[in-house]
């Protein structure tokens, strides 16, 4: 199988939940415009904690290169955030356009396309593709995404107050659920725990916490579907346009240029550059819409970039050979 092909067969199934979403949303009677709200809630609140926790949990050990590389997919974000930031003055967004900008243009899919393109084109790097995604974007996105909320967003809609933003995300459920399979993974089980009812409940949990994290993909690419507004994205184009090039172009090459000065190669370069060059996340969309940053280009960058990425992954990894 080519790499295109890979990567065609990744985001189709993807693109296809995002049309569903808005064909049921101008359906009205199925999915309407007031419930992607409570979706993203869900999603954020349930679904998403579960699929984190078993992520980590059951990650292999990895090799101490593999643990660094989410430290330069950070530095690479960094620079994206700053290079957005200067874009967006350039051309004199609106405050809620240059949150936007910050967020779409910086944070990618790493877990919802990330996860499956990893493991079909690189099969062996895919822990280190979990590390990047976890604690190279999802806890950067959280963590950089309250300052972000707090400086652009409205006041009323989780803007306003970085300190309030950081501490609503220390508390939240996306970090006590990366808190507790950290705990998990390094503790010592008493001996208690694994007679046969404890075993019993315990795989119990696990197939439970399962058939939720199975629900995050689905719920939140249908909700991206029924936020879609192109006539309203469509005519504000740079207001996709930039984010999108930052996004897909930008992002991948910094983090080249981190892994050359590092002397990072091979498939750890491969899988890192991969995740970089992932389309704009559906998260950093949700965020936007719940703290009123623009959300109509933010979704729009997502779909975007999404079909745009069909062609510039392939490219990458073609000249990453």
């Amino acid at each position: 199988m080519t790499v295109l092909q890979t990567v065609l067969i990744g985001l189709a199934p993807l693109f296809l939940l995002i049309v569903v979403g808005n064909l049921l949303r101008r359906e009205a009677t199925t999915l309407h415009i007031s419930h992607v709200p409570i979706i993203n809630g869900l999603v954020i609140n349930v679904t998403l904690p579960a699929m984190i926790f078993l992520a980590l949990l059951k990650a292999p050990p990895m090799s101490r290169s593999a643990l660094e590389m989410p430290l330069l997919l950070i530095g690479a974000e960094a620079i994206t955030m700053l290079a957005a930031y200067g874009i967006g003055r350039a051309f004199h967004f609106p405050k809620s356009s240059l949150g936007m900008m910050l967020m779409a243009g910086t944070f990618g899919n790493t877990a919802f396309l990330g996860y499956p393109i990893a493991r079909s084109l690189l099969p062996n790097m895919f822990p280190t593709a979990v590390m990047l995604d976890e604690f190279g974007m999802m806890v950067v996105m959280y963590v950089a995404g309250a300052f972000v909320m707090g400086a652009f967003g409205h006041p009323d809609h989780g803007g306003g107050s970085p300190k309030v933003a950081i501490m609503a995300f220390l508390r939240g459920r996306l970090f006590l659920s990366i808190v507790a399979a950290m705990v998990a993974r390094n503790i010592q089980c008493p001996p208690i725990l694994t007679t046969p009812p404890f075993l019993l409940a315990g795989g119990m949990i696990m197939t439970s916490l399962a058939y939720l994290a199975q629900g995050t993909t689905p719920l939140i690419l249908l909700a991206v579907g029924a936020s879609l507004r192109p006539k309203a994205a469509l005519s504000r184009p740079k207001s996709i346009i930039l984010p999108s090039v930052l996004k897909l172009i930008f992002c991948p090459a910094a983090f080249l240029g981190f892994c050359h000065v590092a002397g990072v190669h091979g498939d750890m370069l491969r899988i890192g550059a991969l995740q970089a060059a992932m389309p704009t996340g559906v998260l950093a969309s949700v965020l936007c819409e719940r703290s009123k940053m623009d959300g109509s280009a933010a979704v729009g960058t997502v779909f975007a970039t999404t079909i745009l990425s069909a062609i510039t992954i392939p490219i990458l990894m073609l000249l990453l050979r």
